[in-house]
């Protein structure tokens, strides 16, 4: 067995961390004058590219080598359930925080919301994005697997998602909810173990100036692109700024061991729901209570990370229980409820 990745857990660790960072409230002169859009607003890239990476590691391990494998229904009930299970349960405080802090919702808008990632505005999008990565991921892999110039390939379909969102003119709550606007970071950690970024090292100053450029042109000199709309400080050209310096970092940080950022990488995804509902139900309230604001920000640290890795450790037992369930569904069973479902469509 390949000894686990620390790296990536670490990455995902710091990533957590950047998102607590960047929900507090910060005036927009702060995040510029701290240059937050060179490392703060990094953060879901950062996920994005370790989702990619350890997926193409896992098809990998697997030996799944076509699509009708990579989309059996084993594999995409099991990571259904993976994905799910945990935001179910923080969506049952979700709506409980909702109903007694600001309004009753109705049985048709708690439904609706599920889908939507949850009520309210920081990080509500997460969970919808996952599910559609799901269905997308195998597609990227193979693309990047199969074709020199896959990489490319994705950068330009990502290109292309983003002028059809602005000529189609995607409002903002649709856009947020869909996983397009990451095709290229997925694509991108696949790219990462499949060729360990080896093919990039001659073009990585490029892409590293290009996305400074980029940042510095829309952030501090006001220039308004024509082909983004929406979240520019992560759009598909201010992350090429990024990608050299995690393929570096990964290049030589193999060996790199942080005990706590390794724990809190595991529980990010958890950590990640826990400062979902903290930041819309709990901070202003913790703040009223606050000396001052570095004193708050450090109390929201605290809180999203200690309360997350609880949550980590309560609710894992829960995901696994559910996932030995599943596999101890053969394949086989799976196949023959398709064949029964085809015959009983075939009488009709």
């Amino acid at each position: 067995m390949k000894q686990r990745n620390h790296f990536l857990d670490i990455a995902k660790g710091v990533a957590v961390l950047l998102v607590i960072i960047t929900h507090f409230s910060w005036k927009e002169s702060e995040r510029l004058r701290y240059l937050f859009p060179f490392w703060v607003s990094m953060a879901v890239p950062i996920f994005m590219i370790v989702f990619g990476y350890a997926n193409a590691a896992s098809f990998e391990k697997k030996n799944i080598q076509t699509l009708h494998r990579a989309y059996a229904p084993d594999l995409l009930l099991r990571k259904f359930t993976r994905f799910t299970v945990p935001f179910a349960i923080a969506y049952v405080f979700n709506i409980i925080f909702h109903s007694i802090l600001e309004e009753k919702l109705s049985l048709r808008a708690i439904i609706v919301y599920f889908f939507r990632g949850g009520v309210g505005e920081k990080g509500t999008y997460y969970y919808p994005v996952l599910l559609q990565l799901i269905f997308l991921f195998p597609v990227l892999y193979f693309i990047i697997k199969r074709y020199e110039n896959g990489l490319l390939l994705c950068f330009i379909m990502n290109v292309v998602y983003e002028l059809l969102a602005r000529i189609c003119m995607v409002n903002g709550k649709c856009y947020r909810l869909l996983s397009f606007r990451y095709l290229f970071l997925i694509a991108f950690g696949c790219y990462l173990y499949e060729y360990k970024g080896n093919k990039l090292k001659n073009k990585n100053w490029i892409l590293f100036m290009t996305g400074t450029a980029f940042i510095i042109a829309t952030d501090y000199l006001g220039y308004e692109p024509l082909t983004v709309t929406y979240w520019e400080r992560t759009c598909v050209y201010a992350v090429l700024y990024f990608l050299p310096l995690f393929s570096f970092a990964m290049a030589h940080g193999k060996n790199l061991r942080c005990r706590f950022l390794e724990m809190l990488g595991q529980a990010s995804y958890h950590v990640f729901f826990v400062q979902m509902l903290y930041y819309n139900y709990w901070e202003n309230r913790v703040g009223a209570w606050m000396p001052n604001r570095a004193c708050h920000l450090l109390v929201n640290i605290l809180i999203c990370v200690s309360v997350g890795i609880a949550y980590y450790y309560f609710e894992t037992p829960v995901s696994r229980y559910v996932m030995k369930k599943l596999e101890n569904v053969p394949v086989s069973e799976f196949r023959l409820y398709k064949v029964l479902f085809l015959k009983k469509s075939r009488q009709f």
